[in-house]
């Protein structure tokens, strides 16, 4: 497991724990995963470290398609192996987060 995929779950754990003592929102809750999923992003069908469900309005987090390093919250650079979230898109209302596709392609300019 990676050091950024550790400190991830570890921040989502004391969220989740922070949260739940102080009664906060499920939505406050989200907003707090969703900072900390960037980089690589593998997409599965099972196994998942999330459940995300694509909208077109009201969503947790903006997410950006990248060709170079993923460095920001929203920025996904797509992998097929060795990623350091692995995602499963569900269509159901059982998310764990609700994500928006705003751009596929950012990276270095062509010469």
């Amino acid at each position: 497991m990676g050091l950024k995929k550790m400190f991830a779950l570890a921040l989502a754990l004391v969220s989740v724990c922070a949260f739940a003592v102080s009664g906060s929102s499920d939505s406050a809750r989200r907003k707090a995963l969703a900072r900390g999923l960037y980089g690589k992003i593998q997409f599965v069908t099972s196994g998942e470290d999330y459940k995300v469900r694509i909208v077109s309005g009201y969503e947790d987090l903006k997410v950006r398609y990248v060709l170079g390093d993923a460095k920001k919250p929203g920025q996904w650079k797509i992998v097929k192996f060795d990623g350091d979230f692995r995602v499963r898109i569900i269509d159901t209302p059982f998310e764990d987060l609700k994500i928006r596709i705003v751009e596929f392609n950012e990276g270095p300019a062509s010469p």
